[in-house]
């Protein structure tokens, strides 16, 4: 008698659809890590073969059709609808609506342009605003500066026949920022980011992620810091800072005393710097009540000491701290001087990443002291840019 097998059709439906998001996440990091790149034939058909396989199981039959469905329509792309087959076939004849809990709109909008195109995707843009209120699970925006600028209506003209326009236009807007709790903005300057995040009520996001804040000579990172103080919610924040050479990218007094004195209840901060300053350290310390979780990332220090000083972060479980010099260029400093600002913090989880070799900088340490020093500690994660040297954090704890 044949022994029985096990095939993907017998499994419980909750392993089905554990597989089948394995295969969703795989998918999109394959996409992402291919979103710049131009392909050749080989490529191409490499690639599809890897972004292909959630589409090819909903095809099998209406069961994995329905178990598919749920991550093929996770998130709503504004290059997708304004197709007219989503138009007319998905959201009103198959009815998925239901499925999105995302929207991407990154996307260029020409707001002066008279071709066909740009009409089209005006067009588009306002098709796409007009049915976001309406997905009931819609939770979660990522924002272009590009669409923001044309939806928030910064230049669009101002006539008496556009006015009803506008007026379901802030409607719209108003209602998505009851729905959203998860925002992220891309490529924005803090003025722009402002402009919108006034939309969102006071008690609204939980989840704020500023991709790319931009400052030029004319900007400052004081200017975001009333933004988060409003933020009454707000448990997650990513400030991946974009700075031009001579921009203010630190911290004033200032602005460092209002944060203390109005922190939002951060749990989760993730925070990028090209330059890191000492101040960047007193903006964490704002967070101190609640802050349990840090990614810090920088490329090189500018005007500092030899070590950062230390500060109190008294609920800080997880540190990730990222040194991303990646040619070697700048005068980038190795992790054994930043440490030192958290050794009193409980810290459990500790990942450390450098991508200049400490080898360069003639430094090789032994891990073995972290323990001494980070008594709680239970999970470490090393990574560095010469595989054969991952012992190199610690000279300053002898």
């Amino acid at each position: 008698m044949a022994t029985p097998r096990a095939c993907f059709a017998s499994l419980p439906v909750e392993l089905k659809v554990n597989v089948l998001g394995h295969v969703a996440r795989q998918e999109s990091n394959w996409k992402l890590r291919t979103s710049e790149v131009e392909d050749t034939e080989e490529q191409a058909t490499e690639r599809t073969a890897h972004t292909d396989a959630l589409r090819a199981a909903s095809l099998v039959n209406k069961e994995w059709w329905s178990l598919t469905a749920t991550f093929i329509f996770h998130t709503l792309h504004f290059k997708a609808a304004h197709l007219p087959l989503f138009r007319h076939s998905l959201l009103h004849k198959l009815r998925v609506g239901h499925l999105f809990v995302k929207a991407n709109l990154e996307c260029k909008v020409r707001d002066h342009g008279d071709d066909e195109e740009s009409h089209e995707r005006a067009e588009a843009l306002d098709y796409t605003l007009s049915i976001l209120p309406l997905l009931p699970h819609l939770h979660s925006l990522v924002l272009g500066v590009e669409c923001a600028a044309s939806l928030w209506g910064r230049r669009v003209e101002i006539d008496s026949g556009r006015d009803d326009e506008r007026g379901m236009r802030s409607l719209a807007l108003e209602t998505i920022a009851k729905k959203v709790d998860d925002l992220k903005l891309v490529a924005f300057r803090p003025r722009e980011a402002d402009r919108v995040l006034a939309t969102w009520p006071r008690a609204g996001l939980r989840k704020l992620d500023l991709y790319g804040l931009i400052l030029d000579h004319s900007d400052q990172v004081d200017e975001i810091v009333p933004l988060i103080t409003s933020m009454r919610t707000l448990v997650d924040l990513t400030i991946l800072c974009v700075a031009v050479p001579g921009a203010k990218n630190s911290w004033s007094p200032d602005a460092l005393t209002i944060l203390r004195n109005n922190p939002p209840p951060l749990k989760r901060l993730d925070l990028f710097c090209e330059d890191l300053h000492n101040t960047a350290l007193d903006f964490l310390s704002a967070f101190s009540p609640t802050l349990q979780h840090l990614a810090l990332r920088y490329h090189n220090f500018h005007d500092l000491p030899s070590a950062l000083h230390p500060i109190d972060l008294p609920h800080l479980a997880s540190l990730n701290i990222v040194n991303e010099d990646i040619d070697g260029v700048l005068p980038s400093p190795s992790l054994s001087k930043v440490l030192p600002a958290f050794l009193s913090s409980p810290i459990t989880s500790l990942e450390l990443s450098d991508s200049s070799s400490p080898v360069e900088r003639g430094e090789s340490y032994p891990l073995t002291l972290l323990t001494k020093h980070f008594p709680h500690l239970q999970t470490l994660d090393v990574e560095c840019s010469d595989a054969k040297e991952v012992s190199f954090v610690t000279a300053w704890m002898d």
